[in-house]
């Protein structure tokens, strides 16, 4: 394929980019409806929500002050910004938002500013940890109440290896659902992961509208989509390039690293795939996302710490600071993100 390289202006000026305060589908006003009163009702509720599900997601990095308190008026900030810049899709997750040094009173306060600053703008989905059926229920309904359009319900399969078979991982999602009213997504991290009998008894339960494959497995992905059916939503937690193979077997949506820094060009890109434009995808995936990604990688800082770093430059967090014992970026290892940041043009205000 011939490379084709475009700046940043002119990537964004012949999508037609959404602009300022738009999404890409119907608004969380339009899609929450109230309590539903009938099975009707609810299935319209839950088809609604699905069908935003559309695009590149922001998984969404938690800013800490100095003193390690989470900073929730930095992350308030944050997620207004992404939303006015077009972001579709945005998730509080167990990975990257750090849930191992939040505690869960912490992570839905985090829930609350999220939806807030979000407006109904882009779909916002929470999580649980890897807890039993009986925590999640009660946690579910609060992050529901507190804003989160859907709830991915996470089973870490390195937690128990041998402690759960797949009726009873059946049954746990089972009982959640009836016990809520809430849109579900499934999680599976780590292996063996589901198999693809499992997916299609959780997408034949109403509440089950997607889920997040975390096994980095390329088959298994494409055998979770057609397991599914047509209404249910596997993502991978990768990147664009990921999402190019998972297209062709009805993925819908993908997780989307350099959407953090660069958002209208993340969304231009994804229009460019729907418009069969492979050169300009292409250079979105070489300028942003690769070196971006082999940037993190080569930083020896971790994932989590290199990308507060990046949001502190932007000005976007008050401070680069992890919370103990994970790590804080050395400032000797900043230099090489700054350069990649201003080589891009994005705004570097550290």
């Amino acid at each position: 394929m011939t490379k084709h390289s475009i700046t940043r202006r002119e990537m964004l000026k012949s999508t037609g980019v959404v602009t300022a305060g738009m999404s890409l589908g119907l608004s969380n006003r339009q899609a929450q409806a109230s309590p539903a009163k009938t099975s009707v009702n609810r299935k319209t509720a839950l088809q609604k929500v699905a069908a935003r599900i559309r695009g590149p997601l922001a998984p969404l990095f938690v800013p800490m002050t100095k003193n390690e308190q989470v900073d929730y008026d930095a992350m308030g900030r944050y997620v207004d910004w992404l939303a006015s810049n077009g972001v579709p899709l945005m998730w509080l997750t167990y990975g990257t938002s750090e849930y191992t040094i939040l505690s869960e009173q912490e992570i839905l306060e985090l829930i609350r500013v999220i939806a807030d600053a979000n407006a109904g703008r882009a779909v916002f989905i929470s999580c649980t940890d890897s807890w039993p059926t009986k925590r999640c229920i009660p946690f579910v309904k609060a992050a529901a109440k507190r804003g989160a359009d859907v709830v991915k319900v996470l089973f870490h399969f390195g937690y128990f290896p041998t402690d759960f078979n797949e009726e009873s991982l059946y049954q746990h999602y089972l009982n959640i659902a009836e016990a809520t009213d809430v849109p579900l997504f499934g999680y599976t991290s780590g292996q063996p992961g589901m198999s693809s009998a499992l997916v299609g008894r959780l997408a034949a339960i109403p509440q089950m509208i997607g889920m997040k494959n975390d096994t980095g497995d390329f088959h298994r992905q494409r055998a979770y989509c057609k397991a599914g059916g047509e209404h249910f939503i596997p993502m991978t937690g990768g990147f664009l390039g990921e999402f190019l193979y998972g297209m062709h077997f009805n993925a819908k949506a993908y997780a989307d690293v350099p959407i953090l820094l660069a958002p209208k060009e993340s969304v231009a890109a994804y229009k460019f795939l729907l418009q069969g434009k492979m050169n300009s995808v292409v250079s979105y995936i070489e300028r942003y996302e690769r070196p971006l990604l082999d940037l993190a990688a080569q930083s020896g800082s971790g994932f989590r710490a290199f990308f507060r770093t990046m949001l502190w430059l932007m000005g976007h967090f008050n401070t680069n600071v992890g919370r103990r014992p994970h790590l804080t970026m050395a400032d000797e290892k900043i230099p090489p993100l700054r350069k990649f940041l201003e080589e891009r043009e994005i705004p570097v205000a550290r």
